[in-house]
């Protein structure tokens, strides 16, 4: 067992250990976890990963360990065996040496799911961390970004069964959509004209294509006194161009993401917002094309990992493959709407490096349209193949029926029979899709769709370490919250030890209160542990008006801004937004920022 000396100066006192250390120092404690739970000793393994981290740096636990957990993942789920080059074999020559204890359990054949669930979490904790990465890996997501938008078709076949029947059951969907009960609103994040959040309301952007749709001073003026305060001449007219942002993802890279134009976006919120909620009331998709809940998706993974016949399939790069060509061919039985689409459409996008493409893919990701138009289009699409493929003596409806109650979709995670993946795959690939054929989840007992990794009904998802070390943690309030909830998970879970080396090194930045089981609706920033120390605080009081008892605690919350508004970007953002007082100066959120203050907090009842 490690001793508390390989937290001690971290973050606060003495010389700072390198954060290669620290993350090895927490891979120890999560193989000392294993090792109690388990009854095995793990210590050649843990002298081993030293090594190797050593040899081959953070890598080892970012990279080589999470592929090797990749290659299982696929076996599990009726692959090849799992690629075990780079990790000495035992005697038997079978599995590596390397947590070879482990191994043994679980391949050839699976004989302890408690096993596999404390190996994949071995494999996978420090997958998702949130590394720099360098600027080949930056050219690379760039040039893939444009290699994909490339390959995209322009144009589909006008004799496609497929997608003549997705056409009609989009009309049916698409038909109650009405621009009369759309609200359009502004969301909250960049966009590609960089204004801040109190400066979009100024719509300073005049776009010719959208004035058929959404004429501005019907759209972008909030009432017809405000239009005798416009001047025109305030107004530019502007391309139609998004801008792409390169964000943290995890140890592979960055991600890409666009930042749309600010009126562009306006319009999307508003179209995406209604088609949000007839999807979700439709008979036709009511239950299995979701936005929110992601447990339906989840529960029947879980399902499929116990032999009921579902099958989940993971797609590759699927928002940058939905072309505007499949697009407008799966919702143009209604011309009125695709109008709407690609009036509020992006044509063209700025990448990092200035260069300006011109998309064939209909919305990167970013684009308030992207997901409930590819969630709705990835449905239709499987629910039309499984109809044209069922030779049944049966009306069109009821195969239509059928079919859409065997297939369920949250983005780009789709559950179906596993009968009849192969088609739906096979279909896919002819419109430009997609998938991750490593991911897809077929045969055998595993399953992963929605953040849930299932084995044989038992959930084996690992707890990833996705923030990097703070040197100062209450200086960084958001990698503060989050190391706050990994350290609950990681105790919810059974891993003690790990937990409460975490928690050492939080409260050598900041004293929070510890208490013995978690709760979604305390407000405060707490840890858990055996025994609770909230009751041993100073600062707690008694408040008449709630009725309850209240102590001074940590909280995070989004910083803000006062920021006063004209009488005409006031009334707008009254119409599409919280209705502020009159008598008040608005408050805006900062993006990207929060701060850590004491407040008095109420604590549920029997906490």
């Amino acid at each position: 067992m490690l001793s508390d000396e390989c937290f001690d100066g971290l973050p606060l006192t003495g010389p700072m250990k390198s954060e290669v250390d620290f993350y090895v120092d927490l891979t120890q404690h999560l193989l000392n976890d294993v090792a109690s739970i388990l009854d095995v000793d793990l210590s050649r393994d843990a002298a081993e990963m030293r090594r190797r981290v050593g040899n081959e740096g953070l890598s080892f636990l970012t990279k080589r360990l999470p592929s090797l957990g990749k290659s299982f993942d696929a076996f599990l789920a009726g692959g090849p065996p799992p690629n075990f080059t780079g990790f000495a074999l035992r005697k038997d020559a079978v599995v590596p040496r390397f947590l070879g204890s482990l191994w043994s359990s679980v391949y050839p054949m699976v004989t302890s799911e408690l096993v596999l669930k404390h190996l994949r979490q071995i494999l996978y904790f420090l997958y998702k961390l949130k590394l720099p990465y360098q600027d080949e890996l930056i050219t690379k997501v760039i040039e893939s970004f444009i290699e994909t938008d490339a390959r995209l078709p322009e144009t589909l076949s006008s004799q496609d069964s497929v997608l003549d029947l997705a056409a009609k059951l989009a009309a049916r969907i698409t038909c109650r959509f009405s621009i009369d009960k759309m609200v359009p609103k502004h969301g909250p994040g960049a966009v590609s004209d960089r204004l801040k959040h109190w400066e979009k309301m100024a719509f300073r952007s005049f776009y010719p294509d959208v004035e058929k749709d959404f004429p501005f001073y019907e759209w972008m003026v909030p009432s017809l006194s405000a239009v005798a305060f416009r001047d025109p001449s305030t107004l530019v007219e502007s391309q139609k161009r998004a801008r792409v942002v390169l964000v943290p993802k995890d140890s592979r890279g960055p991600r890409l993401i666009s930042c749309e134009p600010s009126t562009l976006q306006y319009l999307q919120q508003g179209i995406a917002n209604q088609l949000v909620s007839i999807i979700e009331s439709h008979p036709l998709t009511k239950g299995h094309v979701n936005f929110s809940d992601q447990e339906i998706n989840r529960r029947y993974a879980m399902y499929g990992s116990m032999g009921a016949g579902w099958a989940t399939l993971d797609m590759k790069d699927a928002s940058d493959r939905v072309s505007l060509a499949l697009v407008e061919r799966v919702f143009g039985m209604d011309p009125r709407f695709v109008s709407y689409l690609l009036s509020t459409r992006s044509t063209e996008t700025e990448l990092p490096d200035k260069r300006i493409v011109k998309m064939r893919k209909f919305a990167p990701m970013g684009s308030a349209l992207c997901f409930p138009v590819e969630s709705l289009v990835f449905f239709l699409l499987a629910v039309s193949v499984l109809v044209t493929q069922d030779k049944s003596n049966t009306y069109l409806h009821r195969k239509v029926k059928r079919a859409c109650s065997s297939v369920w979709v949250y983005g780009d995670d789709i559950i179906c029979a596993s009968k009849d993946s192969e088609a739906i795959v096979q279909y896919f690939e002819t419109v430009g899709l997609l998938f991750n054929k490593s991911k897809c989840c077929v045969a055998g007992h595993f399953r992963e769709s929605c953040g849930l990794d299932a084995y044989n009904g038992v959930d084996v998802t690992p707890t990833r370490i996705k923030t990097i070390m703070s040197s100062c943690l209450r200086s960084d309030p958001a990698a503060l919250s989050s190391w706050c909830a990994l350290q609950r998970a990681l105790r919810d879970r059974g891993y003690w030890d790990l937990s409460d080396a975490i928690s050492r090194w939080i409260q050598k930045s900041i004293q929070l209160p510890v208490l013995t089981e978690s709760n979604p609706s305390i407000g405060f920033l707490y840890l858990l542990g055996t025994t609770s120390t909230l009751q041993s605080l100073n600062r707690r009081r008694y408040n008449v008006d709630y009725q309850r008892l209240e102590y001074r605690c940590w909280t995070v919350q989004g910083v803000t801004i006062k920021v006063p508004l004209t009488w005409v970007e006031r009334l707008h953002w009254n119409f599409s937004n919280v209705f502020f007082d009159l008598a008040d100066v608005p408050r805006f959120p900062v993006r990207r920022r929060v701060s850590l203050t004491r407040r008095w907090c109420g604590v549920p009842h029997g906490v």
